[in-house]
């Protein structure tokens, strides 16, 4: 009759023992989560600023040329050509840029063509350079515009700046991948 009770005080240990593990597992999580939420309050108030500089929702092509549109119309510059890299706007398969950890930073090339006065150009760069969304310019070039006319109605020499570089955004790299060469497959009439 002893026998019976042993085994049963050993099995509460263990179960006792087990339990206070997992108590010491929780209150470690909970404290994580503590901490991770006061991170994210400090954090909230540039969360906004960080959306726009690399955007977590997409490619975001239209606010990136409406700002590039709209720095020539405030410099007076010609915007001559406008070009950005290929991505994924939309697909019915999946979509990479649903928020989740996966996420990592990808850069979209982009080429610039201004043309205007230095002083002009000057400005357009100044500003560009000064845009909410992140843009790292790989490369400048600044020559004499090729038109039958080399100077404006002012005189001062007309020059072609041309601008190449990146903009970024979050998306989950593999699916994005995945679902571009899916669809240049298609594209092209080929069969998996």
């Amino acid at each position: 009759a002893l026998r019976p009770t042993l085994i049963s005080i050993a099995n509460l240990k263990n179960t006792i023992s087990d339990a206070n593990k997992t108590s010491q597992t929780l209150k470690v999580k909970v404290k994580n989560l503590q901490t991770a939420s006061s991170q994210l309050e400090n954090l909230k108030p540039i969360l906004p600023m960080l959306n726009a500089n690399i955007p977590n929702k997409g490619v975001m092509y239209s606010d990136f040329i409406n700002t590039v549109e709209a720095i020539a119309i405030q410099t007076g510059s010609t915007l001559d050509t406008e070009t950005m890299g290929a991505s994924l706007l939309f697909s019915k398969i999946a979509s990479p840029f649903e928020l989740n950890r996966d996420h990592e930073v990808v850069n979209l090339s982009f080429t610039i063509s201004v043309t205007g006065a230095y002083p002009q150009l000057e400005q357009f760069l100044n500003t560009f350079l000064s845009i909410e969304r992140l843009a790292m310019v790989d490369s400048l070039n600044v020559a004499p515009a090729v038109s039958s006319k080399n100077s404006n109605k002012s005189g001062e020499s007309v020059l072609k700046m041309d601008i190449q570089g990146s903009v970024f955004y979050m998306a989950d790299k593999e699916q994005l991948a995945t679902i571009l060469e899916e669809k240049k497959v298609v594209n092209n009439g080929e069969t998996k």
